[in-house]
């Protein structure tokens, strides 16, 4: 690892932890989800970094890719699940880091929690330099299986570089899953492992608030030429382009710039020329969900927990 990306790194850790350290002190039952990300997101902005994604807070059913809308009055319930997905970038190297929270007394809700983080643990003894990436699936699956809960299937670690949150090399939790290739040292992967007591597969919605442009824009320097001629949806793309490259962006955000009408256009348009990935939310149809993420770095010897205070 080259000085430069070490130091970002560390920056990024210090932001995490102080962050991580505010949030126990806001959540309640009650507190409104909007609050929450947007308090975690500005945070994130005074200590000198930037939120990698917006900031994901999925309650029940709910698995991934839930952020708030403005004005939206959703709160932390006491008989659910509640997953906060969170990442900070640092000159686009970035973090990301996931937990759960309940705070009722069910057992069994509490049970996926435990085991979500568990085989979380699991997956990450079974990660070394050279070995085989399709190692993390069996081991976790097996582990999950044996306290009588499933993993989602179709949700997966991923390999991370700069500006750049998912790329080519996944980290599957499920056997069935074909994956090809192994670990490699002075590589970074987000791990992270999702368990229900439900079918043990997250379906996308037709609610969609999370978009980014294609990865490839994460590469590109200078000038771009772009197929598209009206002025707002011009505007959308360069602002994009400019403050996320390729990183995540909501509809929340984009209302703090352009007006509703102007983005909901802008992204239509977008996306019907290439030029736009969707994020739609994921919900698991049956159950409950627990979800459990740590970023590492691959070492020759060991793996280092990017994400957690020694």
């Amino acid at each position: 690892m080259e000085d430069y990306e070490k130091s970002c790194l560390e920056k990024a850790q210090r932001i995490l932890f102080d962050v991580l350290d505010s949030i126990s002190k806001n959540i309640t039952s009650g507190s409104k989800i909007l609050d929450i990300a947007e308090g975690i997101e500005q945070k994130i902005i005074e200590l000198g970094g930037m939120w990698a994604f917006p900031v994901n807070i999925a309650i029940g059913n709910i698995a991934a890719h839930y952020t708030p809308l403005m004005g939206e009055n959703t709160v932390i319930p006491e008989d659910e699940i509640v997953k906060i997905d969170l990442g900070v970038c640092v000159d686009g190297y970035i973090l990301d880091k996931a937990f759960s929270l309940y705070l009722g007394e069910d057992t069994d809700k509490k049970a996926l929690i435990e085991t979500a983080n568990e085989a979380l643990e699991v997956a990450l003894k079974n990660i070394k330099a050279n070995e085989p990436i399709a190692n993390v699936a069996s081991a976790v699956h097996d582990f999950v299986k044996s306290r009588g809960f499933k993993v989602i299937s179709n949700l997966h670690g991923h390999k991370i570089e700069r500006w750049k949150l998912h790329t080519d090399k996944e980290v599957p939790i499920d056997p069935s899953i074909n994956v090809e290739g192994t670990f490699k040292e002075g590589e970074i992967y987000a791990i992270e492992v999702f368990v229900t007591n439900g079918e043990g597969f997250a379906y996308p919605s037709d609610d969609v608030r999370i978009y980014s442009l294609p990865s490839v824009f994460a590469e590109v320097s200078g000038r771009l030429k772009l197929p598209i001629h009206l002025r707002d949806v011009r505007e959308v793309f360069f602002w994009l382009f400019k403050n996320r490259k390729a990183l995540p962006v909501s509809i929340r955000h984009l209302n703090k710039v352009f007006d509703n009408t102007t983005v909901r256009i802008a992204l239509s348009i977008l996306d019907q020329n290439g030029l736009l990935i969707k994020y739609p939310v994921l919900k698991e149809r049956s159950g409950s969900v627990a979800q459990s993420e740590e970023t590492i770095l691959v070492k020759k010897e060991e793996i280092e927990i990017l994400t957690r205070k020694l």
